[in-house]
């Protein structure tokens, strides 16, 4: 007697009549359905099929027939795969890219900003689509591009000397017209501010004459930083100055670094300490920023005669060699400016260095009851006449040739003297008397006992000579007939 089949809910109603009935042919006609169906859902149907089928229907042979359809749909489904070079080609046509000595840049509208072999595999795997994609897809169309656009010898910043990168263009500061940015410009850094002819800065005014309005060179102060700030807005270093801020505390010397990074915006300032300058590596993160502001001197920080004074002064490609990056040879554009209470020592036997100082002293000590803690926030919202203010400076700078307004040439011959100790020696041990010489060996004695230090006797000899005074290159005959070689002009007590 044959059992009644009773239908199963959780079978598909198609199923439950093809086994109702012993439909061989109808159940055969079901399989799209098993191949949209999961693996639990047609294991399911499966065992359904054999117990009420048994060896009427082939399972091995329906399970073929299932995989050989859901091939079928995945091939349909599957996008037709696209030569890794056409796709790196694509990603080209959508963004501008350059590999200078195997540190890769893309430009984002304003500038070149850094960017990785891991930025090209993302873009890859974007335009590839995650179906067709793989590992081995995505470095061949990153390394095709990286090889595409690469190149050993390049030139940042191909702009005119009197052309300043702002928000909304580029600012001839000639005219203070602006022009459209250009990627063949080439720019690293961009000023994250617009140019508003119209801005004004009434509260930095104000500021600034609480600074420096009791000064007899006040004005030339206030002057000597506008255009300093904007030197600090120019992608270059040409004018060979760094900026020397020195003042006790709670004498208005921090707005300086502050506005400095409100106007520059962080991204375009580093902060390489004056002993690390000789070091390519050390050195390393002022690789194309603006400014490399340091406002946290040691007691003992010394300005040597090597690395400042090359950053300042170089027009030519150095070595610079950034940790996990390919080494660059570029042009310093970054100008320096230290603030500080003591003015740094200095380890310069030429007067090179001090050339380079724009010295301004902050004088006057703002008394607590007349302190503003607000002050910054007004300055802040005023940024676009500071930047403003500031390229009227640049415009000035460039007229004047880049020569500075320059409050400070007294108090740094001043400093070079006392930065001497050859200077305090002859002052307080000597007496100066063109007709009197002094033997070589006793004139060195003498300074090793009375000048504190570790002195070389061709450096006390060669600081004698900055100071004026002449070292005989052969022995004359001293007064016990002998031959010596003496210090001229000078007689030491």
């Amino acid at each position: 007697m044959t059992t009644e089949y009773q239908p199963d809910p959780l079978l598909d109603e198609e199923l439950n009549e093809a086994l109702k009935n012993k439909d061989e042919h109808l159940i055969w006609a079901m399989i799209h359905t098993f191949a949209a169906m999961d693996e639990e859902e047609y294991q399911l149907h499966r065992l359904a099929i054999k117990k009420r089928m048994g060896v009427v229907i082939n399972l091995a042979g329906l399970d073929r027939a299932r995989r050989d359809k859901q091939t079928e749909a995945a091939n349909v489904d599957r996008p037709v795969t696209v030569n890794p070079n056409d796709l790196a080609n694509q990603i080209l046509k959508k963004y501008d890219f350059i590999n200078v000595n195997d540190n890769i840049y893309m430009y984002d509208g304003k500038k070149w900003v850094l960017s990785s072999m891991s930025r090209l595999n993302q873009l890859a795997l974007e335009e590839d689509g995650e179906k067709n994609t793989t590992k081995s897809r995505r470095m061949e169309i990153a390394s095709y591009i990286s090889s595409k656009i690469y190149t050993n010898q390049h030139i940042w910043r191909q702009i005119e000397p009197y052309e300043v990168p702002v928000s909304n263009g580029v600012v001839d500061i000639r005219s203070m017209r602006v022009r459209p940015h250009r990627k063949e410009d080439y720019l690293q850094t961009c000023i994250p501010w617009a140019y508003n002819a119209k801005a004004q800065c009434p509260e930095l005014m104000r500021c600034l004459d609480t600074y420096f309005g009791g000064d007899y060179d006040g004005e030339l102060k206030i002057a000597a930083l506008q255009e300093f700030f904007g030197y600090c807005l120019m992608p270059h270093a040409r004018y060979k100055k760094a900026l020397l801020c020195v003042g006790e505390s709670d004498c208005g010397k921090s707005t300086i670094p502050y506005l400095l990074r409100q106007l520059l915006g962080s991204e375009n300032i580093a902060a390489v300490s004056v002993e690390d300058m000789d070091d390519p590596r050390k050195r390393a993160p002022l690789l194309g920023k603006l400014v490399n502001l340091l406002t946290e001197l040691t007691s003992d920080a010394m300005i040597a005669d090597g690395g400042f004074k090359t950053l300042v002064s170089i027009e030519e490609p150095i070595l610079f060699d950034p940790k996990h990056l390919a080494p660059v040879m570029d042009t310093p554009v970054s100008k320096h400016v230290i603030v500080t209470n003591k003015k740094p020592r200095i380890n310069d036997k030429s007067n090179a260095t001090y050339r380079r100082l724009l010295l301004i002293h902050f004088n006057h000590v703002i008394p607590a009851s007349e302190q503003d803690t607000t002050v910054w926030d007004r300055l802040k919202a005023e940024i676009d006449g500071i930047l403003s203010w500031a390229l009227e400076g640049a415009q000035r700078l460039y007229e004047n040739g880049g020569q500075f307004s320059d409050p400070g040439q007294e108090e740094i011959t001043e400093y070079r003297q006392d930065q001497n100790p050859m200077n305090t020696f002859l002052t307080h041990y000597c007496e100066l008397d063109p007709s009197e010489k002094t033997r070589t060996s006793f004139f060195i004695d003498r300074f090793k006992q009375s000048i504190p230090g570790r002195w070389s006797a061709s450096s006390i000899l060669d600081m004698a000579k900055e100071s004026g005074l002449t070292v005989e290159k052969n022995p004359t005959a001293g007064g016990d007939g002998r031959k010596y070689r003496h210090v001229v002009g000078v007689k030491v007590q």
